[in-house]
């Protein structure tokens, strides 16, 4: 007899009559769009109706999508008893810190993600926190730190695990990739951090003399990076020796409403999150320097930091202690864009400053900028 695996997702009563009135306008508004369309052509009120349905599809989209979502609390908390689990078993002192714990992202992204988290906090306990006495002798707090932090960035979410423990040793990584036959003999006298990185993430590959319950630093990272791959995501391992390590992976998630300021530069559209837009300044004198909450700002292109041209300047947050003046051309206004990542093909066109895509009116590409890099 044929089984079936059947999913079943709970939704709040109020997030489905959101979603049921939301459709119910479009119906209505469509239900205009039929009476005017067979009695009229006047263009303005064309645009009106046009605009307000695409206003109101987007906020069906957003409304309908949420129903997907589900925070990352409880995979958090899951982490955090995991890490406390294992501290006990090895008599290590840690405090696990977690932010973002409250961001929703798709259920099929936090089913994909939790092992690979779990075996990277872990890993963290078991090879990259040190015993109080050992830190003691190192000047450190006995007590060792985990961070456990997400964020999202326009279409991407970012989970970043960090330790303030032991870290990764370079050349011990490269001495076992040598003996493993991973690397010639040769690399020991120059390797960069990517050849590190490619020895962690070879299959089978351990810097442990000893293979026990629980995997040491590096072991398994193969498993994390294949995932995060299929995922269309990155993964970022950074450490210093003696201070922690700090594995992040970033993961495109799919299309996302954003509010953002479209502006045009350089013949392209930019779209910045409203949220980061302090102030807009039409620029009639081009002057070389603003001044905002005590702060002188010099302002920069986008694409050309040594073009000084443009006629307005929009300030724009990239985090709390820093404003960024950008120079633009001309200011298109505010609008609600459906963002996506930065398709792949094209990835290698973009300037880092851009974290996503948007389609502008039908037939323009807004490119959506991440103030944090700007």
């Amino acid at each position: 007899m044929k089984t079936f695996k059947i999913s079943v997702v709970n939704v709040k009563e109020r997030d489905i009559d959101r979603a049921f009135n939301t459709i119910l306008q479009l119906l209505q508004l469509i239900h205009q769009v039929r009476i005017y369309v067979g009695e009229t052509s006047d263009k303005i009120i064309y645009e009106k109706i046009v605009n307000e349905a695409e206003s109101i599809i987007k906020k069906l989209y957003t409304e309908v999508y949420r129903i997907r979502l589900t925070p990352l609390y409880p995979l958090f908390k899951k982490l955090q008893r995991t890490a406390h689990r294992l501290a006990q078993k090895f008599n290590k002192k840690i405090k696990v810190v977690v932010e973002g714990a409250d961001i929703y992202v798709d259920k099929k992204i936090i089913e994909a993600l939790t092992d690979p988290l779990v075996h990277i906090v872990r890993n963290a306990v078991d090879h990259g926190i040190e015993e109080p006495s050992e830190r003691i002798s190192k000047g450190k707090d006995p007590i060792g730190t985990i961070l456990i932090k997400a964020s999202r960035s326009g279409p991407y979410l970012k989970i970043t695990v960090r330790d303030d423990g032991r870290g990764i040793d370079p050349e011990k990584v490269i001495r076992k990739a040598i003996e493993k036959g991973i690397f010639p003999r040769e690399k020991l006298v120059q390797y960069t951090w990517d050849d590190v990185i490619k020895a962690l993430t070879t299959p089978g590959f351990s810097t442990k003399e000893k293979i026990t319950e629980v995997s040491g630093r590096g072991v398994g990272l193969d498993v994390v990076k294949k995932k995060v791959d299929e995922l269309g995501g990155k993964l970022l391992i950074r450490s210093r020796l003696g201070e922690g390590t700090e594995i992040t992976i970033i993961l495109p998630l799919e299309a996302s409403v954003i509010n953002c300021l479209v502006v045009k530069d350089n013949e392209l559209l930019w779209g910045i999150p409203i949220n980061k837009v302090k102030y807009v300044l039409h620029d009639t004198e081009n002057r070389s320097t603003i001044i905002y909450e005590g702060m002188v700002l010099i302002p920069s292109k986008l694409l050309d930091n040594n073009d000084s041209r443009g006629n307005y300047i929009v300030l724009v947050e990239k985090n709390k202690d820093s404003i960024r003046a950008l120079r633009v051309d001309e200011v298109i206004g505010e609008y609600s864009l459906i963002v996506k990542p930065v398709p792949s093909t094209l990835m290698n066109n973009i300037v880092d400053t851009v974290n996503g895509i948007a389609l502008f009116q039908g037939k323009e590409i807004v490119y959506i900028v991440d103030p944090s890099r700007v």
